[in-house]
């Protein structure tokens, strides 16, 4: 009886690690994997999209594949325009959205670049930076999406701070705001529209899409444009200049997010997965050698546009950008007082920002 108990304490202890083995790799009891399905706009091959590619592989292999991401672009499962309601009801855990489309819901981002405000790279980045510290005014921005049911994971520069964003047109170029006068100008927005009739312009509604014959047909004259725009969806063969700089839009930024109930209802190992990856891949696309850094993407395509026939490239110069902010900063005041102190607090660390760089601001007392 005593060998027989022997020869199975023997077996149990040889076989024991193979056991142990097996539900380390899923023989045994396994960990809950959790579904994560991301969504947004842009078809598979822009660059923009493959950021956004690699975010998702990093949560997966951050996670150890307890989170699983399926990636719907494109639009397949949401619109721009239907993903906030999306994401904060959860009817969809992720996506990635732009600053038009969250502003409606987060008034507030009105106070972090309103139409006129002048920018470099610099502040851009800048920002970016401490909002992955939790401060400054991103931060600000990022609480407050995150009280309407939206938890920004990273945040996302569209490479058009500086020289990198400005207006195009047809006929007469338009360098000063005094130019704008009598012109149709494709509107990004309220904000935007007020600026526009200020300058002497008169807002018209387009999308995106209508731009090329939009701006061929007469129906505007001037429209915000990247180098990215002017090249990419041939823009450039239905105007005639290029004033780059010239604060013609609010600045526009994406952001990976994730529904905040979906966000609380993870492990805290998981969260933290998503806070992660978020911060790596925010840093990695602030990288200048990073290939898809949309400032150096954008950049080259700036230098075509200047050694391009039948395109005439502007770059005002301070005192010319300076004429822009200075018009718009009554309209800056009122749209910030109307949504509250936070906003002022918001607009004026900018300016703060803007001042240290060198370029026009202005304080909202």
């Amino acid at each position: 009886m005593f060998k027989r108990l022997l020869v199975l304490l023997v077996v149990f202890v040889i076989i024991s690690p193979l056991f142990a083995e097996g539900n380390k790799e899923g023989g045994g009891e396994t960990q809950k994997v959790y579904k994560m399905r991301f969504s947004h706009g842009l078809p598979p091959t822009h660059s923009w999209a493959k950021t956004l590619d690699e975010f998702a592989k990093l949560v997966e292999e951050k996670s150890d594949g307890q989170i699983k991401v399926e990636v719907y672009t494109s639009g397949q499962l949401y619109k721009a325009n239907e993903l906030y309601e999306a994401v904060r009801k959860g009817m969809v855990e992720s996506g990635s959205m732009f600053t038009a489309y969250v502003q409606p819901n987060v008034p507030l981002i009105d106070a972090l670049s309103p139409t006129g405000t002048v920018w470099n790279r610099e502040i851009e980045d800048e920002i970016i930076r401490e909002f992955l510290k939790e401060k400054g005014p991103g931060w600000e921005i990022a609480k407050a999406m995150e009280e309407v049911g939206i938890k920004p994971l990273a945040w996302f520069s569209t490479g058009c701070a500086g020289n990198l964003g400005g207006y195009a047109g047809t006929g007469k170029e338009v360098i000063v705001p005094e130019e704008m006068q009598g012109k149709k100008v494709r509107s990004l927005g309220s904000l935007n529209a007020k600026a526009i009739e200020s300058w002497g312009g008169r807002p018209v509604y387009i999308s995106g899409a209508d731009l090329y014959t939009g701006l061929q047909r007469g129906t505007i004259d001037i429209s915000y444009v990247t180098p990215s725009h002017l090249i990419h969806r041939k823009l450039s063969e239905t105007t005639d200049w290029y004033a780059a700089g010239v604060p013609g839009a609010s600045l526009q930024q994406f952001y990976p997010v994730v529904s905040v109930d979906y966000f609380n209802s993870l492990p805290t190992h998981l969260q933290n997965v998503l806070i992660e990856a978020g911060k790596e891949v925010t840093l990695k696309r602030l990288d200048p050698e990073y290939e898809l850094n949309p400032y150096t993407e954008n950049a080259k395509l700036l230098q075509e546009l200047r050694e391009m026939d039948g395109l005439k490239v502007i770059e005002p110069d301070s005192t010319q950008l300076a004429l822009w902010a200075k018009s718009c900063e009554p309209i800056h005041e009122e749209r910030m007082k109307e949504i509250g102190p936070e906003a002022i607090k918001i607009y004026n660390m900018v300016s703060e920002m803007e001042k240290k760089f060198g370029l026009p601001y202005y304080f909202i007392k």
